[in-house]
């Protein structure tokens, strides 16, 4: 499942999500999927994805590896290639690479994922309730008599437990 995931370096994304297409597992996305986590869409196949509410893909112009510096000529352009084709279609109907900018994310939401044809996930589980009611913790303060009392019955009773063990 991935959640929010924020991106970061191109091939360490590229080779985490080969892995998990060539495993055949099915990918939830719940959330937002960030620049580099879009490149989940080159490598998994549609019938092996899913998209849940409030999911989406979120794309911007990629950055020099080396320098930090906007790079739309040479890796935006990679990646941007190799999605498929009504993703490409989508970006190069916001204006194509050309127009993508390192500040501005462009959203692809859920709704015009599964417009595309692409699967909506089940939805979640609701969270498991819990079991016990909580109780208002009141500390009880003791008397020094009666800590003193506590600690003599505490010693009494581990002299008693080990001599029971002899």
């Amino acid at each position: 499942m991935l959640r929010d995931e924020s991106g970061g370096e191109y091939w360490e994304h590229w080779n985490r999500f080969k892995a998990i297409a060539d495993s055949g597992d099915l990918v939830e996305i719940r959330g937002a999927c960030l620049s580099a986590c879009t490149l989940v869409m080159v490598h998994v196949q549609k019938d092996h994805l899913c998209f849940g509410e409030g999911a989406s893909l979120q794309f911007h112009v990629s950055r020099h590896a080396e320098t930090g510096e906007p790079d739309p000529d040479f890796t935006t352009r990679m990646m941007v290639n190799q999605y498929p084709q009504d993703i490409r279609r989508w970006i190069l109907t916001k204006g194509g690479v050309a127009k993508m900018t390192i500040a501005q994310m462009w959203t692809l939401r859920a709704a015009d994922l599964w417009s595309m044809g692409y699967p909506k996930c089940e939805p979640e589980a609701p969270p498991v309730p819990m079991t016990k009611k909580a109780t208002q913790y009141r500390p009880r303060w003791e008397t020094a008599a009666e800590a003193e009392k506590r600690e003599r019955e505490e010693t009494w009773r581990k002299y008693q437990d080990a001599i029971k063990t002899w």
